[in-house]
């Protein structure tokens, strides 16, 4: 199958996509209708890390171990429990503790059915969190700086007592030269003991200045970024997202669904494909759509379907019976092709043109000339062939000029057809009187057809776009390919282009 033959397929199936497509948007706003709304509020909170000009591969690890930590203890059913404590909760909203890839940042949501517990459960999670980072990161041990002040307070007293000692030696020690050896060696040995508790003493100093700083910076180390606001929209359904998925499936299962239909569907809608399909009758004309049921008249009349009934007219009397007369049979490959309308319409056309036409309705299985004339059904062709009237009796003057018809009549009375006893009488009345006899047969599906063929010149079925079946053309066709003595012909009815054959 071509492109253009897809397309030309989904366009004819449009109305089961879009029908599809329909059902899936109805069942999700059913769907969504019947969800409970979920609403998310959000906090955002920092954790400070380990900074260095010098970072390594032990320091990234580190604040990479840090950064998971926090985020499960964050989650740990303690922290948790003492969150429900402190919001009075028996059943907290979804708490989901996640990090922002490549930040400090640490998001904090909550999710709940109530706006208000949603926003209340983040914001509180975070201030816990702020709460009790100094426990989560230093333990409740002793601190390392309480540790280091002891010793410096120690190493303060030794350093002083060095110095007392060193300052009693001094003061004892005559500053004359020529001192004795011995105490020179021991106010030098006094003096490097002084020196060596500063460098003691200062170094602990050091230590212990420092880890009250990073003591400092752990108690800081979570700070609050962005408060969790009050959800205004829900976030579950996502009812945007929803009605997307659920209009493209709607229309890929319509689309799916109309190819299947397609694939089994064995009607014929290309005028093409039908002329191809029955090679024995050759084309006499392709008729557009018309929108009207009723009799058209034809008079001052532009549109398309009149104008090419008229071309049909034409050429029959072109192509038709030397003398221009004859006997002209319609009939539909199946019922419901449109071959009474189209013959009512010839036959208006043909009486414009200054032909004098009767039109005789032979179709026992849906009689409907009368009707498109406004015209009665009591009397017709059933009671001519049960001998209860004439020719005289049963035809009509229609409003037109130059047109009559002889209905159907009583079916009741019918013997249906006419019998070879009063067939022939009657064809060869009409034929002196008319100039044409158009027939309005059964479709070719009923025996009854089979009675009227032998006495028509001419016989043409009538196929209808999107209504013939593949089936029902091909054994028509081939029915009527026996009638060898027969002008035979195809007008394709609805066709999306007019075409006429001579």
């Amino acid at each position: 199958m071509e492109l253009r033959h897809y397309i030309t397929a989904l366009w004819r199936r449009k109305w089961i996509v879009l029908a599809v497509a329909a059902i899936a948007l109805g069942v999700t706003a059913v769907g969504q209708r019947r969800i409970t709304p979920l609403y998310t509020s959000t906090a955002v909170i920092r954790l400070a890390l380990s900074q260095s000009l010098t970072q390594n591969s032990q320091i990234y690890t580190y604040n990479t171990q840090l950064m998971n930590t926090f985020v499960a203890l964050a989650a740990s059913r303690t922290v948790l429990r003492e969150l429900a404590e402190q919001l009075d909760m028996e059943r907290l909203p979804a708490i989901e503790v996640s990090v922002v890839p490549n930040t400090e940042l640490i998001n904090i949501t909550a999710t709940s059915p109530s706006p208000q517990n949603a926003q209340l459960a983040s914001n509180a999670l975070a201030r816990l969190l702020i709460e009790k980072n100094s426990q989560l990161f230093s333990g409740d041990g002793v601190l390392p700086s309480s540790i280091l002040l002891e010793q410096v307070e120690e190493a303060r007293k030794e350093l002083e007592k060095a110095r007392r000692q060193y300052a009693a030696l001094a003061a004892i020690t005559p500053t004359a030269t020529g001192q004795p050896s011995s105490v020179t060696d021991q106010l030098t040995t006094t003096n490097a003991l002084v020196q060596e508790k500063q460098r003691t003493y200062e170094v602990l100093l050091r230590e212990y200045e420092e880890a009250q700083l990073r003591e400092s910076l752990a108690q800081g180390i979570v700070t609050l970024v962005e408060e969790a606001p009050l959800p205004r929209i829900p976030s579950q359904p996502r009812t945007s997202l929803n009605y997307t998925i659920a209009l493209l499936a709607g229309l890929f299962g319509g689309v799916m669904l109309a190819f299947v239909i397609e694939n089994i569907d064995t009607r014929l809608y290309s005028a093409n494909l039908i002329k191809s399909l029955a090679p024995q009758l050759p084309l006499i004309a392709s008729l557009p759509r018309s929108n009207r049921k009723n009799l058209l008249r034809f008079t001052d009349s532009t549109s398309a379907y009149k104008e090419a009934i008229r071309m049909l007219a034409a050429h029959i009397q072109l192509g038709g019976q030397k003398t221009k007369q004859g006997v002209f049979m319609f009939v539909g490959g199946e019922p419901g092709q449109g071959a009474s309308l189209a013959l009512a319409h010839l036959g208006s056309a043909l009486a414009e043109q200054g032909r004098n036409v009767v039109i005789l309705d032979g179709n026992g299985r849906n009689p409907s000339m009368h009707s498109f004339f406004g015209l009665s059904n009591e009397k017709g062709l059933a009671d001519i062939a049960s001998g209860n009237a004439d020719v005289k009796d049963v035809i009509q003057q229609t409003g037109q000029e130059n047109l009559s018809i002889i209905a159907l009549g009583s079916r009741s009375s019918m013997p249906f057809f006419i019998r070879d006893a009063s067939a022939g009488p009657l064809v060869k009345q009409l034929r002196q009187k008319f100039d044409y006899v158009l027939v309005d047969a059964p479709p070719l599906n009923f025996a009854d057809m089979a009675s009227i063929a032998p006495f028509a010149d001419e016989i043409y079925m009538v196929a209808r776009c999107g209504h013939i079946k593949r089936d029902s053309l091909k054994s028509a066709g081939g029915f009527l390919s026996r009638f060898t003595d027969k002008r035979l012909g195809l007008i394709i009815n609805e066709s999306g282009a007019r075409t006429f054959l001579s």
